[in-house]
């Protein structure tokens, strides 16, 4: 049976036709806009995959918005998010500030920044139960569709665990509101002051009844008062309660003139559990680089940022690499195997690990796999003998993930490049490549996950195919300019067709097809495409 997958994309219209059934996250998701958080690890992450990590606005207890300028600045100091203190109970109304509030959303949308909206404190501790029910009455609908938007209930309703029960019926109520008029918007609750009483929080949790969907909800905490042994134990503690969980307001140091700087050794607990964070920091006192830019390269602390390269480069030495893109194989971290000699870090021109023998292995410690792989690519040279990657996560007596074969390529630099399909891989891993059969040296390799392949496809390329060789998937891209009859087949060698893939009548647009061809025996094949006056044909090779 071929389970095949078509999808069709005209102007700005996405739709889909599916042939057997195929899971509806495979879809392809338009570029350019963010899409919404998921839950990954434990804890809020973006749509790719990595952490929020923000600076906050104020317009409950300041009259004036910072600038555009200064929102999108924070994308050049690993930021992607804004924490927005919207209005509090001493408002006269809820939507006072809507209109600071709507400049805030379409200048955060604009700049492909996450927008965390809540209700700020206006320096005052009372619940204000009504004005929390009409803030979210007005807004949540509002932003409903706005797919970088979060919903954070409130700022420490109360500051402290356990919530009193007024504090729990708020929870309750605001988010059935929330999930009442914005069903897909992630909504943070509780926002405790502190988690002091960490434990109590499993109280807070089941006193709010089972009305919580955690898949799409989290638990928000701020750490104040609390020393960094206490931040680490409460965050272990936390993420054993099974309910996703993100600090919402991170403290920072505060020196007379109030000025906010960074407090780097909860910045290092957050970023080693891989909790996602909001700093209690105006954009204008990050981008001061003594408050913040300083310390963080003075401490050596680093991550993958969403945009640009700061401060991925801030330790070299305690580098996070990003698995999607390529690693130069002579930067491993650890090597071993039966070789006498071991893998050497070849200075050739291209570098790259050489004098691989069977059995010999290769580590790299800390790379980033983001929003998940699937699919492994080497570059490689063999000069006489076919061999095959084993890849392991963490460990070599772990189970493996999968193995990429590659042949020959005549000699031990004429390189040649080879992917295979992997069990899909998520978060920061350690990976163990073991070298089984030929001789070889490794010049480079990355990670990709193979629905992001196809759709970065040159999209000015009439027909496509995609990975060549392949082993069991293989994905077929194709344009159609005019209506009309097209056919997709494949042939074997001799000119039989051994498989359909699409005959049907096709509007203009853009089309990919998924097909699993693992009932073909390894060979030579055609794909042949065939619309109207147009045809042409791709040879491709089954491993």
């Amino acid at each position: 049976m071929i389970k095949i997958k078509i999808t069709h994309s005209l102007k700005k219209i996405n739709c889909t036709i599916y042939f057997l059934l195929i899971p509806a996250h495979m879809c392809f998701s338009q570029s350019g806009a963010l899409g919404r958080v998921r839950i990954s690890s434990g804890t809020v992450v973006t749509d790719k995959g990595t952490l929020l990590r923000g600076a906050y606005v104020s317009t409950d207890w300041y009259s004036s918005l910072p600038s555009h300028q200064e929102i999108k600045g924070i994308k050049a100091y690993g930021l992607n998010a804004i924490h927005l203190y919207a209005e509090c109970g001493n408002y006269q109304y809820a939507g006072e500030c809507v209109d600071k509030v709507d400049s805030i959303v379409k200048w955060t949308e604009q700049d492909s920044l996450y927008l965390i909206l809540t209700i700020g404190n206006c320096n005052s501790t009372e619940i204000d139960y009504k004005f929390t029910m009409d803030f979210w009455k007005f807004y949540a609908p509002r932003y409903k569709d706005k797919k970088h938007v979060i919903y954070e209930i409130r700022n420490e309703p109360p500051f402290s665990i356990p919530f009193p029960d007024t504090a729990i019926a708020l929870e309750r109520n605001a988010y059935q509101i929330i999930r009442e008029n914005a069903p897909e918007t992630h909504v943070i609750l509780f926002s405790h002051g502190n988690l002091l009483n960490w434990k109590k929080v499993i109280d807070d949790i089941n006193n709010l009844g089972a009305t919580i969907d955690w898949s799409n909800a989290s638990i928000g905490f701020h750490n104040y008062i609390m020393s960094p042994d206490d931040v680490d134990s409460s965050i272990v503690f936390l993420r054993n309660t099974g309910c996703p969980i993100m600090s919402t307001e991170m403290p920072m140091i505060m020196p007379i003139n109030w000025e906010s700087i960074l407090e780097f050794r909860l910045i290092k607990i957050f970023e080693k559990y891989g909790i996602s964070y909001l700093l209690f920091m105006r954009p204008s006192e990050i981008m001061k680089d003594s408050n913040y830019k300083d310390i963080i390269e003075d401490y050596n602390i680093s991550w993958i940022p969403d945009f640009g390269k700061w401060p991925f480069s801030v330790n070299p030495n305690g580098r996070i690499w990003n698995a999607k893109e390529q690693i130069e194989a002579e930067f491993f971290d650890k090597e071993g195997g039966d070789n006498p000699n071991g893998v050497v870090n070849w200075p050739s021109n291209p570098s790259y690990a050489g004098m691989i023998d069977n059995n010999d292995w290769i580590m790299f410690e800390k790379l980033d796999f983001r929003n998940g792989c699937n699919y492994f690519e080497i570059n490689v040279g063999s000069p006489t003998k076919n061999g095959k990657i084993e890849l392991y996560l963490n460990s070599l007596n772990s189970k493996k993930i999968g193995e990429c074969s590659y042949n020959s390529t005549g000699s031990w630099e004429t390189w040649k490049t080879f992917g295979c399909q992997i069990e899909t891989v998520e978060g920061i891993q350690s990976i163990y490549l073991k070298f089984i059969g030929g001789e070889m040296n490794l010049n480079w390799f990355k990670f990709s996950n193979i629905t992001e392949i196809v759709k970065i496809l040159d999209k000015n390329e009439f027909f496509q195919v995609f990975p060549n060789p392949f082993h069991n998937l293989i994905y077929i891209n194709y344009m159609i300019k005019n209506e009309g009859i097209v056919d997709v087949s494949i042939y074997n060698s001799i000119g039989k067709r051994v498989a359909n893939l699409a005959h049907s009548q096709y509007i203009q647009g853009e089309y990919h097809i998924q097909a699993n061809l693992n009932f073909l025996e390894n060979g030579i094949y055609i794909v042949k495409i065939i619309s109207g006056d147009y045809c042409n044909v791709e040879k491709i090779l089954k491993y």
